[in-house]
C-alpha cells in the first residue's frame, strides 16, 4: 500500500512539473522576443536550422513508425532506432519541439520548448518501462542495460525486418507529426502581435 502511496506521490509531483515547465514556457514565448531582427542573419540561421529539426522529428517519427506494429505480436521491439536508443519516437518529439521553438528565432525558447517535451515525456517513458519490464521480464533488463534511454549509441545497431502491415503505421506517425510545422505560422503571428503593442515584450533573449 505505501508504495502504491508513493508511485502515485512521485506521479502527481511530475505532472505538477510538467505543467510549471509549460507555464513557464508559455510566457516566455508571449512575453519574450529574441534580440536579433527578424531579417538578421543570426534569426534566419535559427529558423533554418528548427526548420531542420522539425524534418529529422517528422522522419524519424516515421521511422519509428515502421516498427512500432511489432509490438502487437507481443514481442518487444529492439530493432531498427529502438536498437541504438530506447525511446527513439520521443527522442524526435523533443527534437521537433526545439526545431518548433526555433521559429521565433530565439535560441532560449526552442531550448525551452526541448526542455518541457522532454519532462512532459518523462513521466509516460516511466510508466512505459515499467510496463516492458513486467510484461518481458529479463529481455527487457538485458535491453535496458546495453542500449540508453536517450542518447543514441550505434554498437548494438540492427535493421531487423519490417511487417508488411508497417507502412500504414507509418503514415500515421506522419500524419501525427504534421502539427510541428503550425510553429512556423504561430511564430510569425507572435512577432505581429509584439509588433503591434498587443503582447508586451518584457524581456529581450538570446
Amino acid at each position: 500500500m505505501a508504495n502504491i502511496s508513493e508511485a502515485a506521490g512521485r506521479a502527481t509531483l511530475k505532472r505538477r512539473r510538467s505543467v510549471l515547465a509549460v507555464s513557464i514556457l508559455t510566457m516566455l514565448l508571449l512575453f519574450t522576443q529574441p534580440q536579433w531582427a527578424i531579417d538578421s542573419a543570426a534569426s534566419t540561421l535559427i529558423r533554418l536550422t528548427g526548420l531542420f529539426f522539425i524534418v529529422i522529428c517528422v522522419a524519424g517519427r516515421c521511422w519509428c513508425g515502421l516498427f512500432i506494429p511489432q509490438a502487437r505480436t507481443g514481442r518487444l521491439i529492439v530493432n531498427g532506432p529502438y536498437s541504438i536508443v530506447r525511446n527513439p519516437y520521443h527522442l524526435f518529439s523533443i527534437i521537433g519541439a526545439i526545431g518548433a521553438g526555433f521559429q521565433t528565432g530565439c535560441l532560449i525558447h526552442g531550448f525551452a520548448a526541448g526542455l518541457t517535451a522532454m519532462m512532459i515525456f518523462s513521466s509516460k517513458i516511466a510508466r512505459e518501462e515499467r510496463f516492458l519490464a513486467n510484461l518481458h521480464g529479463t529481455e527487457y533488463e538485458y535491453y535496458r542495460r546495453h542500449v540508453r534511454r536517450f542518447i543514441p549509441g550505434l554498437r548494438h545497431w540492427h535493421p531487423g525486418r519490417l511487417p508488411s502491415y508497417s507502412t500504414e503505421a507509418a503514415a500515421t506517425g506522419l500524419l501525427d507529426s504534421l502539427h510541428y510545422f503550425a510553429a512556423l505560422p504561430f511564430a510569425l503571428l507572435l512577432q505581429a502581435l509584439q509588433a503591434s503593442g498587443h503582447l508586451p515584450v518584457l524581456l529581450v533573449l538570446p
